[in-house]
């Protein structure tokens, strides 16, 4: 497979910028990813942010550096959760308050660690193997790391769960929206043939046509919404001169 590679012309940049993605895919193929899905997991359920594996997989694999703490920054971020990166040495861990993420040598492997108390020259943290609680004396729990640092800040943490929401699609939710209104237009329709064979059929026909386009329209704004959600001219008709936010009726 070498010598192919030799024997072929010269690359232009984007042959280059091919080859580059096909090397960096053979690596995680032989070389796995770190933990970096797994430490997104444990992040937003020690903060109950809520998530999608498919939104967390999606970001780090559009990442240039998908193995990185970079990339766990950023789908944090994505997330709603603020971040701060720093090297710390070992007299100032013990400062750090919890959680913060940390790279550290297991299993001859680096993986990232979730802190979720530091006090007392004790650490607390979820083994990214066993991914159970252990609590070490701070020194020990230093062997294997580099000082990098990643401070998850968990003050704005009600706005966090908020941006995690709207950023997070749940398309769960949305089949279920359309299921509902699906049902409710059969269960009306059912009603108005029962009434028009009973001679009843003006009264229920008006009611039912008034109740459908209402639902019709309804439906139809919550979908341009999802695929439009920033479009203020769609947000000034779903609110409609109120407060209502629209990505939250959606989700």
């Amino acid at each position: 497979m070498l010598i192919q590679i030799a024997q072929l012309p010269p690359f232009g940049i984007s042959q280059k910028l091919t080859l580059m993605k096909l090397v960096h895919s053979l690596k995680h193929l032989l070389d796995p990813l770190k933990n970096c899905e797994t430490i997104v997991v444990h992040v937003c359920e020690a903060l109950k942010v809520p998530f999608t594996l498919n939104f967390v997989r999606k970001v780090l694999n559009e990442h240039p550096y998908s193995d990185s703490m970079l990339a766990v920054s950023e789908v944090l971020n994505a997330l709603g959760i603020a971040t701060t990166g720093l090297v710390v040495k070992q007299e100032q861990l013990g400062q750090l308050p919890a959680p913060f993420i940390m790279l550290q040598r297991v299993e001859n492997r680096d993986l990232f660690v979730l802190v979720i108390a530091n006090d007392k020259g004790k650490v607390s943290y979820i083994h990214p193997t066993t991914h159970r609680k252990r609590t070490v004396p701070a020194s020990v729990f230093w062997v294997g790391t580099n000082g990098a640092t990643l401070l998850i800040e968990t003050a704005d943490k009600p706005q966090a769960v908020a941006a995690a929401t709207s950023h997070i699609p749940l398309p769960g939710r949305s089949l279920a929206l359309f299921l509902g209104m699906g049902l409710l237009s059969t269960a009306l329709l059912v009603d108005v043939f029962v009434m028009y064979r009973g001679g009843r059929h003006n009264l229920a026909f008006g009611i039912y046509v008034v109740l459908y386009a209402m639902g019709a329209f309804i439906c139809s704004l919550l979908l341009l919404h999802q695929i439009d959600g920033d479009n203020p001219t769609l947000e000034q008709l779903c609110a409609y001169g109120t407060k209502m936010n629209c990505a939250s009726v959606l989700h």
